[in-house]
């Protein structure tokens, strides 16, 4: 995406006086209230940097921890958050 701004984060002048810069998205999706599994992501993906996270769906189903689960996933604030069909 291009933005139009005074002076840009991390991207450079374009012809147009705009500047480029990218953004991270952490997507996640079918956690299926695996927490360990869940926890695993997480720490991986915290060693890289994020700008915003994206839940596409199904929280809970199957595994036995929904509560811890979906307590994660509100920590994290996601900017879309999809129900799924679990």
């Amino acid at each position: 995406p291009v933005y139009r701004l005074r002076a840009g984060p991390n991207g450079e002048r374009s012809e147009a006086g705009c500047y480029r810069f990218s953004m991270r998205y952490l997507l996640l999706s079918d956690i299926h209230a695996n927490l360990t599994a869940f926890e695993a992501v997480l720490r991986h993906a915290r060693l890289k940097r994020w700008d915003r996270a994206l839940f596409l769906g199904d929280a809970v189903g199957y595994y036995p921890q929904p509560v811890e689960t979906l307590a994660l996933l509100r920590e994290l604030a996601p900017e879309v958050a999809l129900v799924g069909n679990h």
